[in-house]
């Protein structure tokens, strides 16, 4: 997985990069995202915004209650 530094949505692969999926995060700036070994458990950035983490590979996702700032 790889963010985009411009508005965008996140895609995953489960195939080692062969194909890529977009998930259900909307699309917004995100700057940052953070995987477990397994791709389940996800956290992702939106610059000047939220923290947001989805626990089944991406499915769904939530915001976070951390305070969105410019992380």
């Amino acid at each position: 997985m790889f963010p985009s530094l411009s508005t965008s949505y996140i895609y995953t692969s489960s195939n080692y990069g062969n194909t890529w999926s977009q998930t259900s995060a909307s699309n917004q700036n995100w700057y940052s995202i953070a995987s477990d070994s397994s791709g389940q458990y996800l956290a992702a950035v939106v610059y000047g915004g939220g923290i947001y983490t989805s626990s089944n590979y991406g499915s769904t996702w939530s915001q976070t209650s951390a305070q969105e700032m410019f992380w």
